[in-house]
């Protein structure tokens, strides 16, 4: 469920879909993630790839 308050549309792979849904995370989480890391400009980096 995509919260009415962000502009962002998250596109998923039907595999990150599969997968997220195995895992048992809730698109919203993955929003409130995305929101925290907007505001707070705490943030992940993957050093190996830079993503």
């Amino acid at each position: 469920m995509k919260p009415e308050k962000n502009n962002y549309n998250l596109e998923l792979s039907h595999e990150m879909t599969e997968k997220i849904n195995r895992q048992k995370i809730l698109e919203e989480d993955i929003y409130q993630v995305i929101e925290h890391a907007e505001r707070t400009g705490r943030r992940t980096l993957n050093t190996e790839n830079r993503h």
